[in-house]
C-alpha cells in the first residue's frame, strides 16, 4: 500500500521511484527530482526515451512531461516494447480528441503499477508455488519447450495432452508452466507421464508471464545457453497436419528466431503461440536485454502490444534475423476469393491486413499449417460457419487417412 494517497500524475509512481532508487525515505518532492534517473514508473524507460526523443526535448524538461505533450500524428513510446501508434490503431482512433490522452495515460499508469507489484511478487517468491521434476531432463542440445497453460479449475483439457504428445514427438523436452494451482491429481498424473517439469504458479500476466517464469527457472539451473527454446501455449490446437515441417524448417533456418507464421495486423510480428528461439538467440545480448526490459501486463490488449508485438519489435530493432515458416502473403495467395463467403471476399477486396488465424484459418490448414487457434470456434466472424468448419476438418482427416493407407500398402 502506497503511503501517498494522491499521486501527482497517473504516470508518476512514487513507490516505484523509491524502490528503484533504493531510497524508501524519499519524500514526494524528492521522488519527482529522481524520476528521470530510474523512470517515473515501472513501464517508462528513461534511457530509451532520451535516446529516441531527446533531440526534441527542451533543456530541463522531464521525460514524462515531454511524453504527455505528444500528438496523435506524432506518437511517442514509453519504452522499446510498447507502441503508442499501435494503441491508436487498435483503440485510440475511436476516442474523442479530448479523451485519448486521459485514456492512454490511465492505461499506462494502471499497467505500470501492476508491473511493479508483479515484479515484486516474483522477487519475493510469491508467483512460483511448486516446481517439480517428474521426468528425465533435456539431453545435450535438445530443444526445451516452455508450454504456457491456463485453466481456472485445476484441470487440463484433452487437446492439451494431444498437443504435448505431438511436441514430444519432435524430440523436445517439455517444461509445463501453468497458472492453474493446484492441479487436480488426475491431471498431475497425466502430465507426469509426458513432461520433464511441472511448474505451478499464481501468474496474472498472461502467456508472457508464464514464459518469464519458465525462462528464469531455466537460467537459474544453467540450461538456457545450450538449448533451443520453444515458446508455445494452449491457445492453439494440434491438428491432423504434422508438426514435422515446422520443426524441420526452424532447425534448419539461418534465422535465429523462427515463428510458425508472420502477422501484419497493426505491425509486422511473429505471433507468440509458437516461437522457436535458437541457442544463438538465447545467448545474445538482444535476448538478455529484452527480458530485462520486459514488464508484466494485465490487460490483454496491452499484453498483445507490449509483449507479443513488443518482442518482435525489440528483436527487429536489434537486427536479429527472423523468419516465419508460413508467410501471410503465401496464405493470401492460396485464398480463393471466388469460393469464399461474403465476409471473406469483402476483406480480400479491401486489400487490408487481417488476422489470418481467424479470417483465413481454413486456408492455413489447407496449406499444411499444423495449428488451429482455439478462438476460431468462438470468434463471431467464424462461429456461424459451423458446416464449413466441419467440412474442412473432415476433408483434412480423409486426406491424412488416405496418405496413411497408401504408405502402409507401400
Amino acid at each position: 500500500m502506497s503511503r501517498d494517497t494522491y499521486p501527482p500524475h497517473p504516470l508518476i509512481d512514487l513507490d516505484w521511484i523509491r524502490d528503484a532508487s533504493g531510497r524508501p525515505e524519499l519524500s514526494a518532492r524528492e521522488c519527482l527530482l529522481e524520476q528521470d534517473a530510474v523512470g517515473p514508473n515501472a513501464l517508462f524507460d528513461p534511457d530509451f526515451y532520451r535516446h529516441a526523443y531527446g533531440a526534441s526535448m527542451p533543456d530541463g524538461m522531464h521525460c514524462v512531461e515531454h511524453f504527455c505533450g505528444q500528438t496523435r500524428d506524432a506518437p511517442r513510446d514509453p519504452n522499446a516494447l510498447f507502441s503508442v501508434r499501435q494503441w491508436h490503431d487498435a483503440h485510440g482512433h475511436a476516442l474523442a480528441p479530448a479523451r485519448w490522452r486521459a485514456e492512454l495515460f490511465g492505461l499506462l499508469g494502471r499497467e505500470a503499477r501492476f508491473a511493479r507489484d508483479e515484479l515484486a511478487r516474483f522477487k519475493a517468491g510469491q508467483i512460483v508455488l511448486h516446481d517439480q521434476r517428474v521426468g528425465p531432463p533435456p539431453e545435450a542440445g535438445q530443444a526445451i519447450v516452455l508450454f504456457a497453460h491456463h485453466d481456472t479449475h485445476g484441470d487440463i483439457a484433452p487437446y492439451v495432452y494431444d498437443y504435448l504428445d505431438a511436441l514430444a514427438g519432435q524430440d523436445t523436452c517439455l517444461l509445463f508452466v501453468t497458472q492453474s494451482a493446484p492441479l487436480a491429481p488426475a491431471a498431475h498424473a497425466q502430465l507426469a507421464r509426458r513432461v520433464w517439469r511441472i511448474v505451478q504458479t499464481r501468474n496474472r500476466a498472461h502467456d508472457w508471464g508464464l514464459y518469464h517464469v519458465g525462462l528464469r527457472l531455466l537460467e537459474r539451473d544453467g540450461f538456457t545457453p545450450h538449448h533451443p527454446l520453444v515458446l508455445t501455449n494452449d491457445s492453439v490446437v494440434d491438428t491432423v497436419n504434422s508438426l514435422t515441417p515446422l520443426f524441420a524448417r526452424a532447425r534448419e533456418s539461418c534465422a535465429v528466431l523462427t515463428g510458425a507464421i508472420d502477422g501484419w495486423l497493426y505491425d509486422g510480428h511473429l505471433p507468440s503461440f509458437f516461437l522457436y528461439c535458437s541457442p544463438q538467440l538465447v545467448q545474445c545480448a538482444a535476448w538478455r536485454d529484452f527480458w530485462a526490459a520486459w514488464r508484466p501486463l494485465q490487460e490483454r490488449a496491452g499484453a498483445l502490444n507490449g509483449c507479443e508485438h513488443g518482442f518482435s519489435r525489440f528483436m527487429r530493432a536489434r537486427g536479429v534475423p527472423m523468419q516465419a515458416v508460413w508467410t501471410y502473403e503465401q496464405i493470401l495467395e492460396a485464398a480463393d476469393p471466388a469460393r469464399a463467403h461474403a465476409w471473406r471476399r469483402a476483406r480480400l477486396e479491401r486489400h487490408g491486413d487481417t488476422d489470418p488465424f481467424h479470417a483465413l484459418w481454413d486456408v492455413m490448414l489447407e496449406c499444411g499449417f499444423p495449428l488451429l487457434k482455439r478462438s476460431v470456434f468462438t470468434a463471431p466472424l467464424n462461429a456461424h460457419h459451423l458446416s464449413h468448419m466441419t467440412n474442412v476438418l473432415s476433408r483434412l482427416v480423409s486426406r491424412r487417412r488416405a496418405r496413411t493407407v497408401s504408405g502402409e500398402r507401400a
